[in-house]
C-alpha cells in the first residue's frame, strides 16, 4: 500500500493539496462460504468425533488424492467422497485467489473569501480493478459450481470487475458568531458523482478436461459468459445549518436532494 498527500499554500486566502492512495492486494486460499465446499461446516456439523485430522493430513499428501473418510463404496473399490472432500484436499486443492489493484487520487482548493466565509472544490477518481478465481480440482464431491449451477465434480470459475468513478464536489462554509454564547455555522454544496462498472463472469461447464488446467478453455461443454455494463451518474444538491449554545445544547437541520440516471446492458 503507498499512500501520500500534497499541501501548498499560494497565499493567505487560498490553498490547494493533492492526495492518493495505491492498494495493491493478492489473496490465496479464502475460505468458502455459506453450505457447498465448506470446510467449517465439516467440522462443525458433520464429523464423527473419531475422524483423526492427522490421518486424513497424512493420506493426502501420500497418495496426493481426494481420501476421505466418507466413501461412497469402500468394499467395492469406490473409494470417492460420498458428502464432504479431505479437507486438506480442499485447502491445497480447491483453493480460491483472488487480486485487487484499487487506487484514489484526487485534489481540491480551498479558498477563502472572508475569515468566516470559505468554498472548497474538490475533484476525486476512485479506480478499482479485480480478479477472483475459484479451482475445483478433478476427484471432488460433487456441489453447485459455475453458471450453469450443476453438481460439478471439477471446474474452474472466474469473475473480473472494473469500476471506474470520478466524483466533483463543491462546498461553502459560513461560521457566523451570534453572541459571546451563541454560535452557527451554515453549509451548502453540490456533487456530480459519474461511474462506469464493466464486469464479466465465466466458468467451465461440465468439469475440466485436462487435470489440474483452469482455464475456460479446458471446459467439457460450453456455457456462455455474463457480462455487465453499467453506466452511472449522479448529482445532488444540500444544505446544513448548526447552532450551539455554549457549547453545550447544538440544533442541526439538514436538506439534500438527489437525482440519479443509468444505463446497463448484461449478456
Amino acid at each position: 500500500m503507498l499512500s501520500g498527500n500534497y499541501s501548498r499554500k499560494f497565499s493567505d486566502k487560498l490553498t490547494a493539496r493533492t492526495f492518493l492512495t495505491f492498494n495493491d492486494q493478492t489473496t490465496i486460499g479464502r475460505n468458502s462460504v455459506g453450505y457447498g465446499d465448506n470446510i467449517m461446516t465439516g467440522f462443525r456439523q458433520w464429523w464423527p468425533i473419531n475422524v483423526d485430522v492427522l490421518e486424513l493430513r497424512d493420506e493426502f499428501f501420500r497418495t496426493n488424492q481426494n481420501y476421505t473418510w466418507n466413501m461412497n463404496a469402500p468394499l467395492d473399490g469406490d473409494l470417492s467422497a460420498a458428502f464432504w472432500n479431505n479437507p486438506y484436499w480442499d485447502r491445497y486443492k480447491n483453493y480460491s485467489s483472488d487480486d485487487k489493484t484499487r487506487l484514489i487520487a484526487g485534489g481540491e482548493l480551498s479558498y477563502d473569501v472572508t475569515d468566516k466565509f470559505n468554498i472548497l472544490g474538490r475533484a476525486t477518481v476512485d479506480y478499482t480493478n479485480s480478479k477472483q478465481e475459484i479451482r475445483k480440482a478433478i476427484g471432488s464431491h460433487a456441489e453447485e459450481f459455475g453458471l450453469s449451477q450443476a453438481d460439478e465434480t471439477s471446474g474452474y470459475w472466474v469473475f473480473d470487475d472494473t469500476i471506474m468513478r470520478q466524483t466533483y464536489d463543491v462546498i461553502g462554509r459560513y461560521n457566523l458568531s451570534i453572541s459571546d454564547k451563541m454560535n452557527a455555522l451554515f453549509i451548502a454544496g453540490g456533487q456530480f458523482m459519474d461511474q462506469h462498472q464493466r464486469s464479466m463472469e465465466n466458468s467451465t461447464t461440465g468439469g475440466l478436461i485436462i487435470p489440474d488446467l483452469y482455464t475456460i478453455g479446458n471446459s467439457r461443454a460450453y456455457f456462455p459468459p455474463i457480462e455487465t455494463n453499467i453506466r452511472g451518474q449522479k448529482a445532488g444538491v444540500y444544505a446544513q445549518a448548526s447552532f450551539d449554545y455554549n457549547k453545550l445544547l447544538y440544533l442541526e437541520g439538514t436538506i439534500r436532494n438527489d437525482t440519479s440516471s443509468s444505463t446497463s446492458k448484461s449478456e
